[in-house]
């Protein structure tokens, strides 16, 4: 939560960070327009790559754990071939198969919101061309891309509880999935407003510059 907070403060740094060096016209020094100007997309310019680079950090460490726990699945799959009793043997695939299920189902939400980030992204890559502000929409990309990595974390959770074991999940664990399901269901739909309200920042941006 406080990197969520973090990040919100930086971006909205980065849209009205223009302010931060009007303040110096307090100062007796006056310098010309062209310095406060430069001075001001230096800033924005470091805040956005400090931004960046921390999402960069977190995907990774997000991937990795994934990784792990991937290959922590494969070997549970695996040991079932170590089960002499069939019918046991059968529960313990179909469990396998929902859990995977499951997963699944969570990456699937999440890859359809970055494939709808990537074509915004695209959208503003264009507009910037065509010299229409896009300043209002990338800070709602950034509050996506930062909400993806949340729901990244709560999927890493859910994995992680279904790869501890073969055996049923007890009465907390399957709380404990619930809320997860719950979580990841309440971030996936924040995102998609979040990415909505992108879009509309285009057109009223576009409709602004008519």
């Amino acid at each position: 939560m406080k990197k969520l907070s973090l990040f919100i403060i930086l971006a909205m740094v980065l849209v009205f960070g223009i302010k931060m060096v009007q303040a110096e016209e307090l100062s007796p020094k006056i310098l010309p327009i062209s310095t406060l100007n430069n001075d001001s997309e230096t800033r924005k310019e470091e805040i956005k790559k400090e931004m960046e680079s921390e999402r960069e950090k977190i995907k990774n460490e997000i991937d990795a754990k994934r990784l792990d726990l991937k290959t922590k699945m494969e070997t549970l799959k695996e040991s079932i071939k170590n089960e002499k009793n069939t019918s046991k043997a059968k529960v313990k695939e179909d469990r396998i198969i929902v859990r995977e299920n499951a997963l699944a189902r969570f990456d699937k939400m999440v890859s359809n919101m970055v494939d709808l980030k990537n074509k915004i992204n695209t959208q503003i890559a264009y507009f910037d061309t065509k010299k229409v502000d896009t300043t209002g929409a990338k800070v709602f990309i950034t509050t996506g891309e930062i909400k993806l990595n949340d729901v990244e974390s709560k999927i890493v959770e859910a994995h992680a509880l279904l790869s501890t074991s073969l055996n049923e999940l007890t009465s907390d664990e399957k709380t404990t999935l619930q809320n997860l399901n719950t979580d990841i269901q309440n971030l996936i739909n924040e995102i998609h407003n979040t990415l909505d309200n992108a879009v509309k920042s285009l057109k009223d941006s576009l409709i602004s510059k008519k």
